[in-house]
C-alpha cells in the first residue's frame, strides 16, 4: 500500500498520487498547493495540465500557488491577507487596480529584485 505520505515516494511522486486521487474521487471542492518544482519544466506542465483537467470536471479547484504564471491563467484571484479578503478578480486587473495585490506580487515572485532595491535605497 503507498499513501501520498509515504516516506518511499518523492515530492512530485507524492503530488501526482495527489491529483489522481483528485480526479478519481471527484469531490466538489479540489485544494492543490502547487509543489515549488525549483525550474523543473514537466512538474510545471503536470500541475497545469491537472488544474485544467480538475476545473473540466465541474469541481471547484483552489489552487495555492508557487509560480506567478498559475496567476496569469486562473480565471478568478481570491487576495486574502492576515484573514481577511483583500481583493477578487484576474490577476492582470488586480494588479493594476490593487495596491497591496501588486505588492504581494512583486515581493513573492520577484524576492531578487525586492531585495537588491532594499539594499540600494
Amino acid at each position: 500500500v503507498i499513501s501520498a505520505n509515504d516516506d518511499r515516494l518523492g515530492a512530485e511522486m507524492c503530488f501526482r498520487l495527489g491529483l489522481a486521487r483528485a480526479m478519481t474521487i471527484q469531490k466538489p471542492i479540489v485544494v492543490i498547493e502547487e509543489p515549488t518544482s525549483n525550474g523543473d519544466a514537466q512538474i510545471e506542465q503536470v500541475t497545469r495540465e491537472a488544474i485544467e483537467n480538475i476545473a473540466s470536471m465541474n469541481m471547484i479547484t483552489i489552487v495555492l500557488p508557487a509560480r506567478a504564471r498559475t496567476l496569469w491563467s486562473a480565471h478568478q484571484v481570491i487576495f486574502l491577507q492576515g484573514g481577511r479578503l483583500v481583493a477578487v478578480g484576474k490577476h492582470a486587473a488586480l494588479l493594476e487596480q490593487n495596491d497591496a495585490y501588486r505588492h504581494w506580487n512583486y515581493m513573492r515572485f520577484s524576492p531578487h529584485l525586492a531585495v537588491a532595491r532594499a539594499t540600494t535605497s
